[in-house]
């Protein structure tokens, strides 16, 4: 199987039924993001042709960004099936760093309504590509997924409470980005909450870049709030199972109407009692009170309130967790997905062979 990408994740190694092909983009600011992209996908394209002139493929399955013609170009030209996995409305979420998002939205719908299939992560998503024109059949909602056996509740911990000197008081933990979106401000306001309270728990963020984590460490300082909340910065992804594992309890302040977030797969693989809001793609993955709590989103006391249910009552966490791990070992294991994946293949292979 051969992967073509910009860049290489810091564990992708571990894969040798890989053949990587790096295909470096277009990085100069003054071309401005539409045309950095744009150029990219040429790179691309060029990249494609020659290495499947080379040894044509069975198929394509290939994973949305903006202005992403490069796959849909080498399909046509070579005639083989194409699978697209969209994971969110790019032109929405980016539309500060376009210059031309009228544009980049024809790119992605039209890139959308060619593809042979289209994967999408949740049901909002579908709805609303088939709003812009993608027939409701090419579409396949299928969450996002775990590794389960690289995600277990056996791993060996980080000594998190010994590197941060916090003796037995209750984590709470969040593994992710700190974009703004992410609700990191909710954060602030439970560890202020927690002061007040005299509440015996810690709120430990891992992730972020070192900018971001160097100005949310700062407004920790001015806040006096360092008992409460705890920025790490990132680690390596073949890190993450054990600081999860080192968690009680694991939060998702704020998250999308049309997002799957991965990091819930993987608090619920590590067995351990997620508190999220009530959205639609969460729903999909977790019941309230059967694999975690939900809330209503952007309610800072509703999350509050649950995340304090769960650390005066330790044995319902382990109930919810325990259930968690069985419900994604059932339904959102990268094998459930793979398997998911082949047989839409198998669909658009025997559509092409009969000449449909």
């Amino acid at each position: 199987m051969s992967l073509f990408v910009t860049e290489r994740g810091d564990d992708e190694d571990s894969d040798p039924g890989l053949d990587f092909h790096i295909v470096p983009p277009y990085r100069a600011r003054a071309l401005g993001a539409d045309l950095r992209m744009l150029l990219t996908n040429w790179r691309l394209l060029r990249a494609l042709r020659g290495a499947f002139r080379r040894e044509r493929p069975d198929a394509i399955y290939e994973r949305y960004s903006l202005y992403a013609f490069a796959g849909a170009r080498a399909a046509k030209e070579f005639g083989v099936p194409r699978i697209l996995e969209i994971n969110a409305r790019l032109v929405e979420e980016r539309r500060g760093r376009l210059h031309f998002p009228w544009l980049a939205r024809r790119f992605e719908n039209g890139l959308a309504r060619r593809a042979g299939a289209v994967i999408v992560l949740t049901a909002p998503l579908k709805e609303s590509f088939v709003s812009l024109g993608t027939p409701e059949n090419k579409i396949t909602v299928m969450p996002m997924a775990v590794d389960i056996r690289r995600f277990r509740p056996d791993v060996e911990p980080r000594r998190l409470r010994e590197e941060l000197g916090i003796q037995k008081r209750t984590i709470i933990g969040y593994l992710g980005t700190l974009t703004h979106w992410h609700g990191i401000e909710m954060l602030f306001t439970l560890a202020r909450r927690f002061a007040q309270e005299n509440v015996d728990g810690v709120f430990v963020v891992i992730g972020g870049d070192e900018a971001q984590v160097a100005e949310r460490r700062r407004q920790v300082a001015e806040s006096g709030l360092a008992e409460y909340l705890y920025f790490a910065g990132s680690v390596p992804y073949t890190a993450a199972p054990s600081y999860i594992q080192a968690m009680d309890i694991m939060v998702i302040a704020n998250s999308t109407e049309f997002s799957s977030p991965t990091k819930l797969f993987e608090y619920q693989a590590m067995a351990k009692p997620a508190v999220a809001p009530d959205l639609p793609p969460i729903r999909e993955a977790m019941t309230h009170g059967q694999e975690g709590l939900l809330f209503k989103p952007g309610d800072t006391g509703a999350l509050g309130d649950a995340v304090l249910e769960l650390i005066r009552d330790p044995e319902k966490g382990r109930r919810l967790g325990a259930r968690a791990r069985e419900r994604v070992a059932r339904c959102a294991s990268w094998e459930v997905n793979a398997r998911g994946i082949i047989s839409l293949y198998e669909k658009l292979l025997d559509i092409h062979s009969s000449g449909a």
